[in-house]
């Protein structure tokens, strides 16, 4: 089941985050993210054009995605950035092909939002097959913006108007 996150999500939510800021590339953070910023992650996702989605299963979160702020420059206003985590156990389930469905058809019906851009690492290719399926397009790579585990990680940029 997929619905708006609680408050009670957080901690949830920070781990399935946190586990791959320590283990994996689909972060360039570094260090874990504390409770602290979590909450406040979480708060910053309670707008219409900026929410936070848990996918649930047998009572458990077991994925999440947002929209966020894409830039602080009004002129960006109506384009969001989205982030999509599965927890490590859950992968490979559809799960993040149902979020990423679910979340494009609550843009479409927003009339906040007129673009969602993904900013995937390029070596992350489950996640730039799993957009490109969705429709979204490769609009370029930037190599080496980024250090995680001693290697020089690029990204991909991929963006669909909704």
């Amino acid at each position: 089941m997929i619905r708006r996150a609680r408050f009670t999500d957080i901690v949830a939510i920070n781990d399935i985050y946190n586990y791959e800021v320590i283990n994996g590339t689909a972060t360039f953070d570094t260090e874990k993210r504390s409770l602290l910023k979590a909450i406040s992650y979480y708060f910053n996702h309670q707008s219409l054009a900026h929410p936070l989605f848990v996918y649930e299963s047998c009572d458990r979160v077991v994925g999440f995605c947002s929209l966020s702020i894409y830039r602080e420059k009004s002129a960006f206003r109506s384009t969001v950035e989205i982030s999509l985590y599965v927890h490590k156990d859950h992968r490979n389930e559809g799960i993040g092909a149902t979020l990423l469905s679910y979340v494009i058809d609550y843009a479409k019906k927003s009339s906040e939002i007129t673009n969602i851009v993904s900013v995937i690492t390029s070596e992350n290719e489950s996640s730039i097959k799993l957009f490109s399926k969705a429709g979204f397009i490769n609009s370029g790579i930037i190599d080496k913006c980024g250090k995680k585990f001693n290697r020089d990680l690029g990204i991909t940029n991929m963006y669909l108007l909704v």
